[in-house]
């Protein structure tokens, strides 16, 4: 598993934006999803300081933004 950056829904302003997925912030594997204080976009290299730039929340409390390459029948 390993930190990166995808789009998520902002449970705070319910819009899409790009979040930082942080591996074991709440223990092995379990992820915490960070969302910018500012509103703008999260950034890989923001890392370091997403205790005072971001507000995390549980994986589990999360919706992702669906993929919209994968088709339904």
């Amino acid at each position: 598993m390993s930190t990166y950056v995808d789009k998520a829904i902002n449970p705070k302003t319910d819009k899409s934006q790009l979040a930082l997925f942080i591996d074991d912030y709440y223990g092995s594997h379990r992820y915490g999803v960070g969302f910018k204080n500012d509103g703008t976009n999260a950034n890989l290299y923001d890392i370091e300081n997403r205790d005072s730039e971001y507000m995390v929340y549980p994986l589990e409390e999360i919706q992702l933004e669906p993929d919209k390459n994968i088709r339904k029948p």
